[in-house]
């Protein structure tokens, strides 16, 4: 039985844990990063539309923008320090969801609602996971994937990307 796209986005989503809205000081939003470690934070609005990521690259920027002289105060304030992570729709296909995250530089992709509200993301771990669960319950990996991405293909990008 085939999964349908709703079904496979739902299934490897996961819910981003570390959301930093525009309306948070620059100082909080750095803590945040500095404190958990993370090479990279997703923006959001108060009201949950995506906006951009923010990385060690943007606070680098930042805090060399600050410096200068630079006066803001909230992550609205700096929205030109963001970088654009790539997104998906519910509704987009299986293989451009696969393509977009290992096309991507931060390896995930933000999935959007019709208006650019987050609503999860997806990274090389969770379809490889989905893949490998398909793969014991069929025996041999996904003919959803094979379809129109080169088998060999998906294979070296898993094994580049699986921790």
């Amino acid at each position: 039985m085939g999964v349908s796209t709703l079904n496979f986005i739902s299934i490897v989503m996961t819910k981003p844990m570390n959301v930093i809205k525009t309306t948070d000081t620059i100082a909080a939003a750095l803590r945040v990063i500095m404190q958990r470690r993370l090479p990279t934070c997703v923006v959001t609005e108060p009201n949950g539309r995506y906006v951009g990521e923010m990385g060690d690259d943007g606070a680098i920027k930042l805090w060399m923008q600050m410096s200068s002289g630079r006066n803001a105060k909230h992550v609205g304030d700096i929205l030109d320090c963001l970088t654009s992570a790539r997104t998906v729709g519910k509704f987009d296909s299986i293989q451009t969801v696969v393509r977009r995250v290992f096309d991507s530089k931060s390896q995930r992709v933000y999935v959007v609602d019709a208006s650019g509200k987050l609503k999860g993301l997806i990274r090389p771990k969770e379809i490889l996971g989905f893949l490998l669960e398909k793969a014991d319950l069929e025996g041999s990996l996904p003919k959803l994937v094979q379809k129109n991405v080169e088998k060999k293909e998906l294979e070296k990008q898993l094994k580049k990307h699986a921790l």
